[in-house]
């Protein structure tokens, strides 16, 4: 294996880190709160979101074959095409590295550490965040590979602990109120689709081409974290007051207790979630100088820093957790559906024009 180059299984520990953390943790509470109820069958008709998604990041990835999107891009519509396209995944990695970065600290401060300084905390995770992301891509995949079986383990173990308090009877009756909350949940819920978009970024580093199929895995694993937190916080909570949870996933654990004796466990929760706020802005500050298809080291750490102080300065912008809990729910998701659907079909259009046009 080549340096900067991964296999397909270090590709799935990075997705189910990053977009598995992004499904489980950052989408469960807004979809809950517009869909209630019916938030499980939004969150299982996104599997449409997820398969049309990954469809169109497959036929990009065998049309591009080997070569980096931008570059392929640019060598069909010249600098300016490139730029065109870049844009707006530069926005979204920057968007998604604050709202991971900003959640993450917020919900620190409020769960375990009410009296640490904020930028104690802020520079801690960045620190730790830089560390993993010093040696590169390879780094970055095996770290997420150490860490992953652990989550995967606390989360079966948090599932089936609270078997005892769960009551399934409360997902129905679906579609009281018609099909309105259904279609909220359904938009908010497609982001978690949409953040498959960071395969593109790495595509011509996985080491073999990939059969559609192994695609379709990262949409099972990921639909299936994304769907249980969600059934299980309604199950335990009931869909009005599970709605009105800032953390749900979090609150799931704060209800375990086996026998009369072991309780308050919920400390492993953040072993979970630190783990994979840690390899998703690791790998969104991996992705921003390739972005530019910088090359030198010392200007891709200026970048990295550059954005890492921006990050730890947006804590200090007049943004209570509640208003950006509003501001996702209410626009940033839905923008990230809409915006980035579309752009990801006139990057699919793109793509085979130039393919076709070299192909003539």
């Amino acid at each position: 294996m080549r340096s900067g180059e991964i296999s397909y299984l270090q590709l799935l520990f990075l997705v189910m880190m990053s977009s598995g953390f992004y499904n489980h943790v950052i989408l469960t509470p807004p979809i809950l709160n517009v869909a209630r109820r019916d938030a499980w069958i939004s969150a299982s008709m996104t599997s449409i979101s997820f398969f049309v998604v990954l469809l169109i990041i497959y036929i990009i990835h065998k049309l591009t074959k080997d070569r980096p999107l931008l570059q392929y891009l640019e060598e069909g519509f010249g600098k300016a095409g490139k730029w065109l396209f870049m844009i707006p995944l530069l926005a979204y990695l920057l968007l998604s590295g604050f709202i991971t970065y900003f959640d993450t600290i917020m919900w620190t401060k409020v769960s375990y550490l009410q009296s640490t300084p904020k930028i104690f905390l802020a520079v801690l995770t960045l620190g730790v965040v830089l560390l993993v992301l010093k040696e590169g891509i390879q780094t970055l995949a095996i770290s997420a590979g150490v860490l992953l079986p652990f989550v995967v383990l606390f989360g079966i173990f948090v599932a089936v602990a609270n078997m005892q308090n769960k009551d399934y009877s409360l997902l129905f009756p679906v579609m009281a109120e018609g099909w309105g909350p259904v279609w909220k949940g359904f938009i908010v819920g497609s982001s978690g689709a949409i953040d498959l978009i960071l395969i593109l970024c790495i595509q011509h580093q996985v080491k073999k081409k990939m059969a559609f199929w192994k695609y379709l895995i990262f949409g099972a694993l990921l639909l299936n974290l994304f769907v249980s937190p969600i059934t299980g916080a309604i199950a335990m909570f009931g869909p009005e007051h599970g709605a009105e949870l800032r953390y749900p996933a979090y609150e799931q654990w704060r209800m375990v207790s086996i026998g009369a004796y072991i309780t308050h466990v919920d400390y492993l929760t953040i072993y979970q979630w630190l783990s994979g706020a840690v390899i998703r802005i690791a790998l969104i500050l991996y992705l921003l100088p390739s972005l530019f298809t910088i090359k030198k080291i010392k200007a891709k750490r200026w970048i990295q820093l550059s954005y890492a102080v921006i990050l730890v300065l947006s804590l200090y912008t007049p943004l209570s957790d509640m208003q950006f809990y509003y501001l996702l729910k209410k626009y940033v998701l839905p923008g990230f559906v809409y915006g980035m659907g579309v752009y990801l079909f006139l990057l699919l259009g793109a793509i085979v024009w130039i393919y076709r046009r070299r192909t003539s």
